[in-house]
């Protein structure tokens, strides 16, 4: 349900389903801004893929999407705002889902919490205590792998392009990531087979070897 790694994707034309597809609700359940949209979409957890995703939608149709997303501070959701979203302040480690009104009304979720150490993934454990017939896409690429493989990966992309940068990391070696990793994370490697078969999405960048290869190509040697 919440493992989100890798690089932007394609979003198709309209699908018959999206992340974590709901049950449709009245556009007169809702008030506010976006009070008639046609779909409801609540992001739990905006940080980089909540915040693409929110943006993407906005830009490409406001008025067939309402988004809504969760974070943790005042000056996130100040930042939220700005480009159209209704925000609100949500910590899965203190609040409770239920306090979240929003999602009575969400037609799509996008879960987006990183796991949290000793806790497990809150947006899962939340989950439990509202059910929904939907069905559940992973919004991962092709190639799931452990967190330090993919900041390994970027490190030698880092060194090969931008030795000076690479040399404000230290002597942080592979191992010494996977033991903070093993620490702090708990990886677990899901298909996203449903994805791309029911959805019919086509990722960009199927592995984070060629997402992070654009990243790092897109990046002047000039500006660094």
């Amino acid at each position: 349900m919440a493992a989100i790694r890798g690089a932007p994707f394609q979003f198709p034309p309209p699908p018959p389903a999206s992340v974590g597809r709901r049950r449709r609700i009245p556009a007169a359940a809702m008030s506010g801004s976006g009070a008639g949209a046609n779909h409801r979409m609540l992001v739990l957890g905006t940080g980089f893929v909540g915040s693409y995703a929110s943006e993407r939608l906005i830009e490409e149709d406001d008025a067939e999407w309402q988004v809504s997303g969760t974070c943790t501070s005042a000056a996130k959701r100040r930042e939220l705002e700005k480009i159209g979203m209704d925000a609100f302040i949500f910590d899965a480690t203190k609040s409770k889902l239920t306090e979240l009104h929003t999602l009575e009304h969400a037609t799509h979720l996008l879960i987006s919490i990183p796991t949290i150490a000793g806790i497990g993934d809150p947006a899962i454990k939340a989950s439990f205590k509202v059910p929904s017939s939907g069905r559940i896409y992973n919004v991962v690429d092709d190639d799931p792998v452990p967190q330090a493989e993919v900041f390994a990966f970027a490190r030698n992309l880092l060194e090969s392009r931008f030795p000076d940068m690479a040399k404000e990391f230290g002597d942080v070696s592979l191992p010494d990531l996977i033991s903070t990793e093993e620490k702090t994370h708990g990886d677990k490697r899901v298909l996203n087979a449903r994805l791309k078969n029911e959805l019919g999405v086509r990722l960009l960048y199927p592995t984070y070897r060629s997402g992070l290869q654009s990243i790092f190509d897109s990046w002047s040697v000039d500006n660094y």
